[in-house]
């Protein structure tokens, strides 16, 4: 999507610029545990609010959500949060992370047969059990086959993969990012922006001296790109069905690069300026992003409409970039935002939201959440996620502080 094909959306944006109203202070020396509880509450708020969103023009979404709104109607989640709570639980089966058991705990959610005991039952949906693709998706999980695709699926539910790997190593993360995402994704590009992303939340949710919270763009995505070529290598040379993909090595890895070296020349011609007004988030943004539609036309078989499309080099690209450039502004703002962009709202939601809590998790506080989400009561969802947590740490005897550059030397 071209710069001045944002333009009216991104005045959208103006009117919820910075202001001591939605704008939140550097966090510093906050307690990992709130950080992994707000990434899953703003990842499960994201993905509901986008899913009443998805797929309308800007005018449609600005009727829908009223400025003085703090959410738009009933917020509903989708499968995103879904797949979450059957990671979860599958965590709280074996108190690590398997494929098997995750795809047996999504069956058991597809039936209605998982988390009963919190009120009514999570997969009890309007549209019928399972959301997204239904049946199909059952009958999917039942063949027990990997998708020949690229789609959102292994990205937005990273949440609860990096919360299971927060108090262990790299080789840890990505072995756990293998597992959930081998489950939907048999290509490369389907798996490696999930690694992009569950990344960047990952040294989010353990950095307590603040290296990582206030780093710059470039260098951030200098690190992205350092840990997903090592996931990119360890996918070719596993000598599995990835090796079909050899023809895309390392593109992605290679296009982060290419976004850091754009991202470092704008903050030198800052000079370096953090991002106090949203103006200058707006156009490193807009800078950046400018170079997705490029990127994915040459590996898509698709048209891929704009940045937000269902493609996860797209949208998981976008998601970072819009944590990363927007990381010092309210999350809910920052929603907003994105959704302008129209799409797969709900998947975009859900991946934002998860890295913004990772970023401001302390701020919980100034954070308002909704009393109910469909088809539970949230504060019943809030349980399942404190639960899960506590299990994390209760379970892990390893410190926290873990050499998060092991394996991106």
């Amino acid at each position: 999507m071209s710069i001045s094909a944002n333009s009216k959306r991104l005045k959208k944006f103006e009117k919820i610029k910075n202001s001591s109203n939605h704008s939140i202070n550097s966090p510093y020396q906050q307690n990992i545990k709130t950080r992994c509880f707000m990434s899953l509450m703003l990842s499960c708020i994201g993905d509901a609010i986008g899913a009443a969103l998805e797929n309308k023009d800007p005018n449609e979404i600005a009727n829908m959500w009223p400025r003085d709104s703090t959410y738009p109607i009933i917020p509903i989640w989708t499968d995103d949060t879904q797949m979450t709570l059957g990671i979860i639980q599958s965590f709280l089966n074996i108190k690590t992370i398997k494929g098997e058991e995750i795809r047996k705990c999504w069956l058991q959610l597809a039936d209605c047969d998982l988390l009963s005991e919190y009120a009514e039952i999570p997969s009890r949906y309007q549209y019928g059990l399972f959301r997204g693709t239904g049946s199909n998706f059952r009958q999917y999980l039942k063949d027990g086959n990997s998708a020949n695709s690229a789609g959102n699926g292994a990205s937005i539910r990273i949440t609860a993969i990096v919360i299971a790997s927060v108090l262990q190593d790299n080789f840890k993360l990505l072995e756990y990012l293998f597992e959930s995402g081998r489950q939907t994704h048999n290509t490369i590009l389907g798996l490696v922006p999930s690694v992009g992303l569950g990344f960047l939340c990952y040294i989010w949710l353990k950095d307590n001296n603040n290296k990582y919270l206030q780093m710059s763009c470039s260098g951030l995505l200098s690190k992205i790109a350092k840990y997903v070529m090592l996931a990119e290598d360890q996918l070719l040379s596993s000598k599995n069905i990835y090796i079909s993909d050899s023809h895309v090595k390392s593109c992605y890895s290679k296009f982060l690069v290419e976004l850091s070296s754009k991202a470092e020349s704008w903050e030198l011609s800052n000079n370096n300026k953090p991002f106090s007004n949203v103006n200058q988030s707006i156009e490193l943004f807009q800078l950046l992003s400018s170079e997705i539609l490029n990127f994915c036309s040459k590996y898509s078989k698709t048209e891929i409409k704009n940045i937000n499309d269902g493609y996860a080099p797209a949208s998981t690209t976008t998601a970072i970039l819009l944590s990363i450039c927007f990381r010092n502004f309210k999350p809910i703002s920052v929603l907003k935002y994105a959704f302008l962009f129209g799409g797969d709202t709900d998947s975009v939601g859900a991946m934002v939201g998860a890295a913004l809590g990772a970023w401001c998790g302390s701020y919980k506080s100034k954070i308002k959440l909704p009393d109910n989400i469909e088809p539970i009561h949230f504060n019943q969802f809030k349980k399942i996620c404190e639960n899960f947590i506590d299990s994390v740490f209760n379970n892990n005897n390893n410190s926290n502080d873990i050499d998060i550059d092991n394996t991106t030397h």
